[in-house]
């Protein structure tokens, strides 16, 4: 499954998709840690009607010499370089280009061509224009974007649908030795990655008790991006990183709404089978947590009482050692 196929990301794409049926080229502004594939995604939705071409930008290139090079090498040497006449070329017209890489030092003389560029397309029929997607990541979020009746600009902040990362977390986390114990994984998992698909498919491959206690996982998966810990200041700066949204409340959510819901609506459904005794400690807050919750899920071994499950919860004293319950 394609992260950007499910509703609320592709609810994004459709805004940029209008934005260049209206004949504007849009800046893409994500952060670092963007979910991979937006530039095939959309390739997907436009290559039906432009011609796509990807390129990384080369430090200190000039944008009429760069992309005369890349898109109409043919065109006549005779002619002086310029916006209008690279417009003009045939081979340059009715595509997509898809542009990355554009640093600091070289920002300044694109964001002048963008402008340029926009006011010569005006000549051009809107059949034959080429529009450019620029994406623009991390710290080149502070980069000045043009303003012109033909330049967008769009975000990506993350936005979902409720349902869109639990049907992702689903779709990754695999079968596990009961149903119960495959809905609790995939629910915790789409809850504790909230936003991130990367995180979401780190977390499907651990165990259930990993995911009923994962302090040490997500610490492990903050540290691997470099995020900070202890206090910060949420600004636009930490956004580019990746890390507008924090971890602060996953655990609660997950470990305190996510269980009894699966595990009741698998007692209504009768799917709860064996008469192993499971014990679920689950933290009520982040590590520095006094409580614990435990949920004790039960079958009867009376057979005529086989499909009939006993839930019982009490708060008690937390102590290490209730990570490791298995028993009565």
């Amino acid at each position: 499954m394609n992260w950007w196929s499910l509703p609320g990301p592709h609810s994004f794409l459709d805004t940029v998709i209008q934005d260049v049926g209206e004949g504007k080229s849009v800046f893409l502004l994500v952060p670092e840690y963007c979910p991979s594939r937006l530039s095939s995604s959309l390739r997907k939705d436009l290559e039906e009607d432009y011609l796509w071409l990807s390129l990384s930008v080369y430090s200190e290139t000039d944008p009429v010499e760069f992309l005369c090079e890349m898109c109409a090498p043919d065109a006549d040497r005779r002619r002086l370089r310029s916006v209008q006449t690279l417009v003009s070329e045939d081979s340059f017209q009715g595509r997509i280009i898809w542009l990355e890489g554009i640093s600091a030092p070289v920002w300044d003389t694109w964001a002048e061509f963008f402008l340029e560029y926009e006011h010569a397309t005006r000549a051009i029929s809107p059949s034959r224009q080429t529009h450019f997607l620029v994406q623009l990541k991390g710290f080149e979020y502070s980069f000045p974007i043009p303003v012109a009746v033909g330049v967008s600009k769009r975000v990506w902040d993350g936005w979902l649908r409720r349902s869109d990362m639990l049907l992702y977390g689903a779709f990754r986390v695999e079968e596990r030795e009961s149903a119960l114990k495959t809905d609790l994984a995939s629910a915790l998992v789409a809850t504790l990655a909230a936003w991130d698909p990367d995180l979401c498919e780190w977390l499907a491959s651990l165990s259930l008790e990993q995911l009923i206690n994962p302090e040490d996982i997500l610490a492990d998966f903050t540290n691997r991006r470099s995020w900070i810990n202890g206090s910060y200041e949420m600004n636009e700066k930490m956004w580019s990183l990746g890390y507008w949204h924090t971890v602060e409340g996953r655990l609660d959510r997950s470990l305190c709404q996510i269980p009894i819901p699966c595990i009741q609506r698998h007692k209504a459904n009768n799917s709860i089978q064996g008469t192993q005794l499971r014990i679920f400690p689950l933290l009520t807050s982040t590590v520095f947590a006094t409580k614990a919750i435990l949920i004790v899920v039960t079958e009867l071994p009376s057979s005529r009482l086989r499909n009939s499950v006993f839930i019982s919860m009490r708060s008690i004293p937390f102590a290490p050692s209730l990570l490791d319950l298995n028993q009565e």
